[in-house]
């Protein structure tokens, strides 16, 4: 029995050893010193050795929190510069594309100047693009340092890129553009002015027949004959001219600029709009489904329950296994790379804070021994979820073990849990968001509390357990390109010291044989995941609540 009880305690820790991939400072007193990457902090040619290993290692972790600390604070910095950057770069583009508006106005005195203009705020948007993509480099540099891989490109610095290409050929175009002619409405019996009938009238009989067929019935017939130059003279109309004439006639609505962008807000908004309701309503449909299919499969998973084998009883000391699945809740935190679309077909790129609802499927197994007065188990499981609208995924996973004892009725327990949260997220009901969320990260945990417990009777001899405790968390590890939030420490670490915990409660009730009831809350749990533009408005920067609630059918063999 002491044997099983060491052995258990053993796995359980080694999962806290295996699961470490952050590079901070080790306690490990028979490598050389490394002070500069911040990984040993130990030399072998010290007189009291293991004392001054001790110390070091104590000054390498507070070394090693300070320069992680500036390097956060150094990113965080770089992005509020980027963030200025970009908006300054939308600022030119947007008076790039008001001149360039202005170049295909018809008859405009100005085009030489708007074109000018127009391709120097271009140009000044390239240069602040360029000026950007440094600050990503230095941000992509900076987070190198932090992981535990080398970054070598991120989201942000693809869209500058993209976004360079784009405004070159911009300038190209513009290069490209020609001022509109001016076309005025005459009337006549040919192409050409009517002070001069007589002239046409010569040059008319010395064209083709063709060119005067249309007039043969001798009646009066409206043509189009182009203005007149700064010396006077007129030209005839050909063919060509009547076309740019069709095709400029657009841009002579006789509306004022105010209007017609008014009026485009209006024909945008509404196109949105009905989108939005059609979204809306698959989103019903799609609610519906969920339920359906969660009501299909709930009547096969609770299905008997609470049915119970005699020879499957707790007979006072006994090894067992333990299956619970069923359906839970999860509200979790995390970060949206917004790309919110205007009505001129722009795009505003924020972050903002993400707390998708999902429902997930819980699948989890335990196999351990217990008394009346100790027991312990290991566990593992795994809760894939959706939303209920189809606009969040997740896939979590897990495994660790528990201990307990004490009196019969009343124990102390203690759990260690390592595990992978993969959460994402999009907008499905709003047409003008095109941005995503996407979390993944590696955690730890450790459990504590109390256990209490009642036994049945003759007629019904499942029991009853109360877990109520404290959960200590700390992230691990982080994907690539992926950030933590950093929200205030309010406790004192005991589990984790050398890293930034949440804490939280949890409580579960089970019911052998039948099923558990557990809820976990972390009142303060910060945002993971790919970051956007600068922080929306109402983005908090305390953090915000991380929940799991669910109800498994449980089912239990003691032998």
């Amino acid at each position: 029995m002491k044997f099983f009880y060491t052995s258990l305690l053993f796995i359980t820790f080694s999962f806290s050893a295996i699961s470490q991939t952050l590079e901070y400072p080790k306690y490990n007193c028979e490598t050389a010193a490394a002070p500069d990457d911040l990984r040993s902090w130990c030399h072998d040619d010290l007189d009291d050795y293991y004392n001054e290993c001790e110390c070091r290692h104590s000054k390498a972790v507070e070394a090693y929190e300070a320069k992680r600390k500036e390097i956060e604070d150094r990113i965080d910095a770089l992005y509020s510069e980027s963030s200025s950057l970009r908006d300054r770069q939308r600022a030119h583009e947007s008076t790039g594309r008001e001149y360039e508006l202005k170049l295909t106005k018809e008859g405009n005195d100005n085009f030489d100047s708007d074109q000018a203009n127009s391709i120097a705020a271009f140009e000044q948007a390239i240069s602040v693009a360029n000026q950007r993509l440094e600050v990503e480099e230095k941000i992509l540099a900076l987070r190198s340092q932090l992981s535990s891989s080398e970054i070598t490109e991120s989201r942000d610095i693809t869209f500058i890129k993209k976004d360079l290409e784009g405004l070159k050929s911009k300038i190209e175009f513009v290069r490209e553009m020609e001022p509109r002619r001016t076309l005025v409405l005459t009337s006549g019996n040919s192409f050409g002015s009517g002070d001069d009938d007589d002239e046409e009238e010569e040059d008319s009989n010395s064209s083709s027949s063709s060119s005067s067929s249309g007039d043969s019935s001798g009646s009066e017939s409206d043509s189009y004959s182009e203005g007149t130059s700064e010396t006077g003279n007129e030209s005839e109309t050909n063919d060509d001219d009547y076309k740019e004439s069709s095709t400029s006639s657009r841009y002579t609505s006789g509306k004022s600029p105010e209007t017609e962008k008014w009026e485009k807000m209006q024909r945008y908004q509404a196109r949105k709009q009905s989108q939005n309701n059609q979204n809306q309503q698959l989103a019903y449909s799609s609610a519906a489904a969920t339920g359906t299919l969660m009501y299909l499969l709930g009547g096969f998973v609770y299905s008997k329950y609470g049915f119970t084998n005699p020879n499957s009883l707790y007979e006072g000391s006994n090894f067992f296994f333990n299956m619970d699945l069923g359906f839970g809740l999860t509200i979790h935190p995390m970060y949206f790379a917004s790309e919110y679309e205007t009505y001129d077909y722009d795009y505003i790129e924020t972050t903002k804070g993400s707390t998708k609802i999902l429902f997930d499927f819980n699948v989890d197994m335990q196999f351990g021994y217990e008394t009346n007065y100790l027991g312990g188990y290991g566990f593992v499981g795994a809760s894939p979820g959706i939303s209920p609208i189809f606009d969040a995924t997740q896939l979590n996973y897990h495994a660790g073990g528990r201990v307990y004892g004490g009196l019969k009725n009343l124990k102390l327990f203690a759990e260690y849990t390592t595990g992978g949260r993969n959460y994402t997220a999009s907008d499905l009901l709003d047409s003008q968001e095109y941005g995503s969320g996407e979390s993944n990260y590696n955690y730890n945990s450790a459990k504590a509390g109390l256990k209490i417990s009642w036994y049945g009777s003759r007629t019904a001899p499942a029991r009853n357990h109360i877990y109520l405790g404290v959960i200590e968390e700390k992230i691990t590890n982080i994907e690539e390109g992926q950030s933590i939030q950093r929200i205030p420490q309010e406790q004192e670490a005991y589990a984790f010291p050398d890293f930034s915990t949440y804490f939280g409660y949890m409580f579960e009730w089970r019911h052998d044989h039948h099923g558990v009831l557990y809820a976990r809350v972390f009142p303060k749990y910060p945002h993971t995941g790919l970051r956007g533009g600068k922080f929306h408005s109402d983005f908090s920067n305390e953090g915000t609540v991380f929940i799991q609630v669910g109800f498994l059918r449980s089912m239990a063999a003691f032998f």
